[in-house]
This record gives structure tokens, C-alpha cells and sequence, in this order.
């Protein structure tokens, strides 16, 4: 991941990599609990056609990682909103092009 830029304060620093850190928990955390919640019921799991063994835990924690994947699920929405604002600001409120930074668009001159 490149450097954030210079002229970032303290705060937009923190909310970086917060954001950046809790996508990649989201990502591991989303397949996990739904993985778990697949327990609750009494088809088979695949993944891509592929029989997929599940982790054999009660009906009842099956249900909790359902409502934890579900919980999960809305704070990566939100998330995903927080990032797209935070897009928005540096592009029309600060004008300072963090586009090609991420590997999008041609750097302004």
C-alpha cells in the first residue's frame, strides 16, 4: 500500500486505516460466520458445486453466527457508505485527486 499522503491530518490518517483494516476483517469475518451459520440447517453445503464439510456445532451457535453474519453483513455496507464519502470529500470538497492513487485515472499535472 503506497504512503498516504502528506498533507493528511492525524485524523484522516486513523479513519485510513481503520477503514482499510476493517475491510480486510470483513472479508475474513462475512464467509467465516455465514460458514458457521450453515449449521443450522440440514442441506448439504457446496461451494461451486464442490461438498464443503461443515463444522458440526449446535443449532443454536449456528443461529448466533447467522445473526452475526447478518450484523457483519450491515457494517460492511457501512462501511463501504464511509468509504464513498470519504471518496467524495477529497474529490469535490479538499480537489486534491486521490484517484490515481488507487490505481484509478491519470494523475493531474
Amino acid at each position: 500500500m503506497p504512503a498516504l499522503p502528506a498533507y493528511f491530518t492525524g485524523g484522516e490518517r486513523l479513519l485510513a486505516k481503520a477503514a482499510h483494516w476493517g475491510f480486510y476483517a470483513m472479508m475474513l469475518a462475512l464467509p467465516l460466520s455465514g460458514w458457521v451459520a450453515a449449521d443450522r440447517n440440514d442441506r448439504p453445503l457446496a461451494w461451486f458445486g464442490l461438498p464443503v464439510s461443515k463444522f458440526g456445532v449446535d443449532k443454536a451457535t449456528g443461529s448466533a453466527a447467522n445473526e452475526l453474519h447478518e450484523i457483519l453483513g450491515w457494517a460492511m455496507l457501512a462501511l463501504l457508505a464511509l468509504h464513498i464519502v470519504g471518496i467524495i470529500k477529497h474529490l469535490v470538497m479538499d480537489r486534491n485527486n486521490l484517484m490515481p492513487r488507487m490505481g484509478v485515472g491519470k494523475p493531474r499535472a
